[in-house]
């Protein structure tokens, strides 16, 4: 079974059946559990997974997901009802991934909107969705053309394309995973965050406030464990999803999710209606960084972990014993909150420099350690060489903060591309839009009244 295959699924007709935890746990091979106040944890001493009772969010490994049914509460004997389906074709694959496939993926990257269509826009800075999103899909694509992947685009320029016509390229070209790149914008100036939608199940409502189920059994739905994978890969890469600000892995009956002939997902990167997720969106370092993730989520899905290593190597055994208590210092420590931040942090008030070259750009989940010998002396009594300890000097990935997910949330829109900037050459400042002069940006005008002027978009 290969990952540009996956199609097994459960026929959507068939009655919902329900597993206890402990069952659940057989399945997926998590001997440890932990129950909490408001969560329960299972885990198998690589990977975790916390359930919410009573929701459909689940956390796997730190990353949010959202399940297709509700993980019903089953008082204190079973704790929880899970949906089978779930178990079988969302967390266990994700736990135990499949092996890749034999021969080099082929990517179509979307970016979404074009010409006329400019998607979402963002006043201050002036940004609108068809030219980011176009601009990250080339970086996206340099990077994974420089790991071996074989990539496809929709479009390559400021092109307008129907929704049939972008997933007719892809299965004329036979893609193996696509790939679409939008930005979010809301009513709610302060929803932020990214978040990644994937194709509900046949007969399973959606994430959101759309909750009509169909049971009619889409050309996506083929691929319903391959979307969860390609969706949960990059998803858990995607910088400024920490905590409450992480939305998830959704589910959304889009109709390139739908019509794909191959695993697809659609991937919003933030919020252009906030005006700090807006302002690193323009910054050519965070879109390098995001880029970075992307590419790093499909290079996952693409070369998933080896057997029984799972998704996050390293992380402490939860627990081989069933254990309950009010709060377990091991588990809630497993995964420490990243610091808050605010709109002094350098990357948003532009103290950090844009990278000039994509390829250059660190994973955007690793940072580079810096390590500093420190001497300790061994105790007077005993004689000892001294002892030299690394400390390392971790950095921590700055989320952007945010309310809980707002359920309703639109589709999205971005500005327009620029050419890359070789690896040797100085950060060029934006060029100007013909017809139009760069103006500094009046700190006291109202927020909502619409830019005469382009805010600089750099390429770096």
């Amino acid at each position: 079974m290969t990952l540009a295959g996956l199609s097994l699924s459960l026929a959507p007709d068939a009655p919902a059946v329900s597993l206890t935890l402990a069952k659940a746990q057989a399945m997926l091979g998590c001997t440890g559990c932990v129950v909490n106040a408001e969560t329960i944890d299972i885990g198998d001493g690589t990977n975790r997974v916390r359930f919410f009772p009573g929701r459909r969010r689940t956390e796997v490994n730190g990353s949010t997901v959202w399940l297709n049914a509700i993980a019903e509460p089953a008082g204190t004997s079973d704790l929880l009802k899970l949906d089978a389906r779930d178990v079988r074709e969302v967390l266990r694959p994700l736990l135990r991934p499949p092996p890749a496939p034999e021969h080099p993926l082929r990517v179509m990257l979307d970016p979404g909107h074009g010409g006329e269509d400019s998607g979402a826009v963002s006043a201050r800075p002036a940004i609108e969705e068809k030219d980011l999103v176009l601009d990250l899909a080339l970086r996206i694509g340099k990077l994974l053309e420089e790991a071996g992947l074989v990539v496809g685009y929709t479009r390559r320029d400021d092109t307008f394309l129907s929704l049939d016509e972008r997933t007719a390229t892809a299965s004329v070209w036979r893609a193996d995973a696509f790939v679409s790149l939008h930005a979010n914008f809301a009513d709610n100036r302060q929803a932020s965050g990214p978040e990644t939608y994937v194709l509900p199940f046949a007969g399973y409502a959606p994430t959101g406030g759309d909750q009509r189920i169909s049971s009619k059994t889409r050309n996506g739905n083929r691929h319903d464990i391959g979307n969860t994978l390609l969706g949960y890969s990059i998803h858990r890469r995607l910088p400024g999803r920490r905590g409450e600000c992480d939305r998830g892995l959704r589910r959304a009956r889009f109709q390139v999710l739908r019509q794909a002939g191959c695993p697809a997902v659609l991937v919003e990167v933030g919020f252009l209606s906030n005006a700090v997720e807006a302002r690193l969106l323009a910054s050519g370092w965070f879109r390098g960084k995001l880029a970075r993730a992307v590419a790093d989520g499909i290079l996952d899905y693409a070369r998933p972990p080896k057997k029984d290593e799972g998704y996050l190597p390293g992380i402490e055994a939860l627990l081989t014993a069933p254990v309950v208590t009010e709060e377990t210092p091991a588990v809630a420590g497993a995964l420490p909150d990243a610091p808050a931040v605010t709109e002094e942090t350098p990357a948003m008030a532009g103290a950090l420099p844009d990278a000039p070259a994509v390829a250059a750009e660190a994973s955007a989940d690793v940072e580079v350690p810096v390590a500093t010998a420190v001497a300790a002396e061994a105790p007077a009594a005993i004689e000892a060489p001294a002892v030299t300890a690394a400390v390392e000097e971790v950095s921590v990935e700055v989320p952007v903060v945010g309310e809980e997910p707002a359920d309703d949330v639109a589709e999205p829109v971005v500005p327009a591309a620029v050419e890359e900037v070789p690896a040797d050459a100085e950060v060029p400042t934006a060029p100007a839009v013909p017809g139009l002069e760069d103006k500094d940006v009046d700190e006291d005008e109202d927020e909502n009244h619409p830019a005469s002027y382009p805010v600089a978009f750099d390429k770096a």
